[in-house]
């Protein structure tokens, strides 16, 4: 039972950061700045760092 949940987690975080990813990408097409498109990426690597890291049985 462990593992369905975390594994229904798993896909809602990741919906989450793909959701979260879009509005960025959003918020990035309108801006006129590579610094704002930088940014973006940035925190879309960020997320997804930290996403990675919060276990290596996540997935299990």
């Amino acid at each position: 039972m462990t593992s369905i949940c975390r594994g229904e987690w798993c896909r809602s975080l990741e919906s989450d950061v793909d959701r979260l990813e879009m509005e960025l990408h959003d918020v990035s097409s309108e801006a006129s700045t590579f610094i704002a498109g930088a940014r973006v990426e940035e925190m879309s690597n960020k997320i997804r760092l930290a996403y990675r890291n919060l276990g290596p049985d996540i997935h299990a």
